[in-house]
C-alpha cells in the first residue's frame, strides 16, 4: 500500500498598498512544509522531507502573479 501524509503553513503580509478602492496590493509571505512517503515505487529509502519557500505576489491584468524560491531537506 501506498502512503503519504502532507503538511502546509502558508503566512502572507501586505507590503504595499496600490489601489485601496480595488483592494489591490502586494504581498510578501512565506510557507512551511512537511511530508511523509512511505512503500515508495522508486528506489528512494522512506522517509520525511522538509521545506521552507519565500514569495512576493501582487495583481497584473490576468490576475494575481506570485514568484517563489524554496529550499527542502530530506
Amino acid at each position: 500500500m501506498r502512503e503519504y501524509w502532507l503538511a502546509q503553513a502558508a503566512f502572507l503580509w501586505k507590503l504595499k498598498e496600490l489601489v485601496p478602492v480595488k483592494n489591490q496590493a502586494i504581498y510578501g509571505g512565506f510557507g512551511l512544509q512537511a511530508a511523509g512517503l512511505y512503500d515508495r515505487v522508486d528506489l528512494v529509502a522512506d522517509g520525511e522531507v522538509y521545506g521552507v519557500s519565500a514569495y512576493i505576489a501582487g495583481p497584473t491584468k490576468f490576475g494575481t502573479f506570485a514568484v517563489g524560491t524554496g529550499l527542502r531537506r530530506g
